[in-house]
């Protein structure tokens, strides 16, 4: 009985692999006689139910599925592209191959298209149109959204570009000196610095317009303002020949600045927040005296007690103390220096400086994530030559705008100018949000 029993168990195995090896044998048989666009790139076998993904690759509809299900991603199986709604059945694929490979494909869908086979087709179909009903939603919830943050934004600039443009050429450096009114002569005073207020109500008190402050000199200033303080009497004997000399109020905030040189801010503020390794070394081969020296001693003082902006000489070259301060942040925390400058206007610019922190903040944080990207080889900059493309592009399209800058309208370089300064932060947040997804 039992050698009976063995033997009949042997027969029924020997009689399965016979049949899985004839199974095999006409699959290899169909495969080798079908054309390489009918097989699936999953089973390796004529395509039942052929379905075209966004990628232009074809699979067997239950190959799509179960590789869906398993992997949960809706991405090719072969190229690894990502593919959006629900992928239907390739209509003129199928009919090639029901012409093509009549009987071979009855057998393939006999073999492949059980009760469970359906049910999971049916199970994907599913799963595909509640993602789609709920992307749908998500994407009209965020165009609504992004509309009105958009429109908002537009409003919001276009009242900035107004708002200053109208109040430009009101500010005391497009009025020459004998013109000035006893307020202008009060607001002077009053954007030097809290330690004018003494002399702010004689002003007031004798009525001291544009054409007495001509006459001010090193002989009568004492006895019309009574200054006790001699660094008092120097600085303002100091600020008043300034203004003669230049017949105007020199610029001394971020506004009377861009009031005078707007196209030189537009290409300073661009600049620092997106090449400020370049711009620095710009400014320093250009602008030596007048700008980078004032920036670097402001940045890197000498010491606490020397004043750091209000420089009414040139300043005096950098020390080897200050190099070595400055040169380490210059390499490696570019945005620290723009950020150490913008604190230290905090009293003069309120919210603008916070701004403008903020936005260094961002910068720093997406500059780092670059880094950690190439360091692992996931950065869109993988060679040295499309980044040097990407770097000569940008460079090409600033010196493009440095060029016709004139000839743009004035509200529209505003506009430009308003967008950098107060939503850079929100954009480049998002951005860092992108990638961190990613």
């Amino acid at each position: 009985m039992t050698d009976t029993g063995g033997s009949e168990e042997r027969n029924r195995n020997n009689s399965e692999s016979s049949l899985s090896e004839r199974d095999n044998e006409e699959r290899l048989q169909r495969s080798l006689s079908a054309s390489d666009d009918f097989l699936c790139g999953c089973c390796f076998d004529l395509m039942v139910q052929p379905t075209t993904l966004t990628c232009g690759h074809s699979f067997c509809r239950l190959c799509v599925a179960n590789w869906y299900f398993s992997s949960k991603k809706m991405e090719c199986p072969q190229c690894r592209s990502a593919w959006t709604g629900n992928p239907q059945i390739n209509i003129t694929l199928r009919n090639l191959l029901s012409k093509m490979h009549a009987d071979s494909i009855q057998e393939r869908e006999a073999e492949i298209l059980t009760s469970k086979a359906k049910e999971t087709i049916a199970k994907f179909d599913a799963a595909l149109s509640e993602n789609n009903v709920s992307e749908s939603n998500k994407a009209q919830g965020q165009g609504f959204c992004g509309g009105l943050c958009l429109a908002l934004a537009i409003i919001v600039v276009v009242y900035l570009s107004w708002y200053w443009r109208s109040s430009d050429q009101d500010l005391l450096v497009h009025k020459p000196l004998v013109k000035w009114t006893v307020d202008d002569v009060d607001q002077w005073f009053t954007d030097m610095g809290l330690w004018t207020q003494e002399y702010v109500k004689i002003v007031r008190e004798r009525n001291i317009g544009g054409s007495l402050m001509l006459q001010l000199d090193e002989t009568n200033i004492d006895s019309i303002f009574n200054i006790s303080d001699p660094l008092h009497k120097r600085a303002l004997i100091n600020s008043v020949n300034v203004i003669k000399d230049r017949g105007v109020k020199p610029p001394s905030n971020l506004w009377e600045f861009k009031s005078l040189n707007p196209g030189w801010a537009l290409f300073l503020l661009y600049g620092m927040k997106d090449f400020p390794r370049s711009t620095l070394l710009y400014l320093y081969f250009v602008e030596y005296e007048t700008m980078f020296l004032p920036f670097a001693h402001v940045v890197c003082p000498i010491s606490e007690d020397v004043p750091k902006y209000d420089f009414t000489h040139s300043p005096p070259p950098l020390t080897s103390v200050q190099w070595a301060e400055f040169m380490p942040k210059y390499l490696f925390l570019p945005y620290f220096l723009i950020a150490e400058f913008s604190w230290d206007w905090m009293d003069i610019h309120y919210w603008t400086s916070r701004f403008i922190l903020a936005n260094c903040l961002v910068l720093t944080l997406l500059e780092a994530n670059y880094v950690a990207m190439y360091i692992r080889g996931e950065n869109e900059f993988r060679s040295i030559s499309v980044l040097v493309k990407s770097t000569l592009k940008n460079y090409l399209s600033i010196g493009i705008f440095v060029m016709i800058w004139p000839l743009v309208p004035s509200f529209v370089c505003d506009c430009f100018f308003y967008v950098a300064l107060y939503f850079s932060p929100y954009q480049v947040s998002e951005k860092i949000y992108t990638l961190w997804r990613r």
